[in-house]
């Protein structure tokens, strides 16, 4: 379907079209259980563009979808957090979020530890 040939042009790395595909999922199948996935795979997308401020905006309603896992949940806080990271404008605001992560998703210990590792490397 749609979001599976957006993720294969994310692996690819071809971001363009794996946006197109992510656009025409969430507007064509917003009821998706798949949407928080795509919308997160959409910021990711916006990130390795480089369009810092255009990823942060996608990935954080992410926070609030009943239909969001956990885990989806947890990546986009890293990847808010990479993106305020990469923008290199407030290395301490990166550091936050990764912080609020790595607390926010403790029983996760993938999140908890990838959050807890760029925290300090956001610090030093």
């Amino acid at each position: 379907g749609v979001f599976g040939l957006g993720a294969v042009y994310y692996n690819l790395k071809k971001y363009d079209e794996a946006e197109q595909q992510f656009n025409e999922m969430l507007t064509n199948y917003k009821w998706s259980p798949l949407a928080a996935d795509a919308l997160y795979y959409q910021g990711l997308t916006k990130l390795n563009l480089a369009k810092y401020d255009e990823a942060v905006k996608l990935l954080e309603p992410i926070a609030g979808m009943r239909n969001a896992s956990n885990e989806i949940k947890g990546r986009a806080m890293i990847a808010i957090g990479d993106a305020h990271f990469k923008k290199g404008a407030d290395k301490k605001l990166a550091a936050g979020t990764y912080y609020k992560a790595a607390l926010f998703f403790e029983s996760l210990p993938s999140i908890a530890c990838e959050a807890y590792w760029k925290a300090g490397k956001a610090y030093e």
